[in-house]
């Protein structure tokens, strides 16, 4: 199954960032270099774009770390494609760029917190560790809404017995994922409709017709999941940082992006019990 499902992207991946990962990803496909290499590469872009964000308010600063921030998108996007291309993709791997991304982020907001802390007082930091808490959080559910679409969509067993992603070897991993595992649970309606089907056993006919109405029905809905997207937190922190309001990013991340994000689950939820409704209809039928 396919993790990328173009008709949900965002646009601005499918424009640019993609076709440069893909040109990127064929060139390293015929070379030794490792996925888990590109993750790396990627991770070590993204701190560079916290050095430059901590001095944000020098010269070009903001600017070089935001073009920093771009170097590491093509990359994020890269890692995935090469492993798919070179057969190389593994739950690990997937665990491994997942703590990439986190790691670029956190790292952007320890250098803003930490500039801000030498602005103002410490108490600042704590609107930095809130609004990485809030971006973790929205990351994990923003990953979670794909998967799910990708299921229904694409991998034709919608109505099989639901199953878990098999958790990482290694116990920080396994933790990691356990976490995100469970706080999407609690947050989010998706395993509803899963269950479901598998109790209504809609068979192979059943899954197909499922699958046509996840596509018909959720794919706009998808999209406005781009509204939190790490390309739109990429654009936000730049844009508030170049104007010299870090602070401001902190609280937008918090208030605007976590109501955002509750926006979307409670309306989900309509979206599943109307999900649900088809599936019991048509199976009457």
């Amino acid at each position: 199954m396919s993790s990328r499902a173009p008709e949900i992207e965002d646009y601005s991946n499918l424009w640019l960032f993609h076709p440069i990962s893909h040109r990127l990803a064929k060139a390293l496909s015929k070379t030794p270099v490792h996925p888990n290499m590109v993750s790396f590469a990627g991770a070590v872009f993204g701190v560079l774009a916290a050095i430059n964000y901590y001095h944000y308010d020098q010269g070009n600063s903001a600017l070089l770390a935001f073009f920093y921030m771009l170097v590491w998108h093509v990359l994020d996007g890269t890692d995935g494609q090469l492993a798919r291309l070179t057969g190389k993709a593994t739950t690990a791997g997937r665990a491994i760029d997942g703590m990439a991304d986190h790691l670029v982020y956190i790292s952007v907001y320890v250098a803003l917190g930490l500039a801000l802390t030498e602005q103002m007082s410490g108490f600042v930091f704590i609107w930095a560790l809130v609004a990485g808490a809030s971006h973790a959080l929205q990351a994990s559910l923003l990953d979670r809404q794909r998967q799910v679409y990708l299921f229904w969509v694409y991998s034709g067993k919608a109505g099989g017995k639901p199953s878990r992603p098999i958790p990482p070897k290694s116990k920080f991993l396994r933790g990691l994922h356990m976490y995100f595992q469970i706080t999407a649970d609690y947050f989010d309606s998706s395993d509803t409709p899963r269950q479901l089907a598998y109790d209504l056993k809609i068979g192979k006919s059943g899954s197909e017709l499922a699958s046509a109405y996840y596509r018909k029905n959720y794919v706009n809905y998808l999209h406005t999941w781009s509204l939190v997207s790490p390309n739109a937190h990429t654009a936000a922190i730049f844009i508030f940082a170049y104007l010299g309001q870090p602070l401001y990013y902190f609280l937008f991340e918090i208030f605007v992006m976590n109501a955002i994000v509750f926006i979307l689950l409670r309306f989900k939820k309509h979206k599943d019990a109307a999900f649900c409704d088809w599936m019991k209809n048509v199976k009457r039928k």
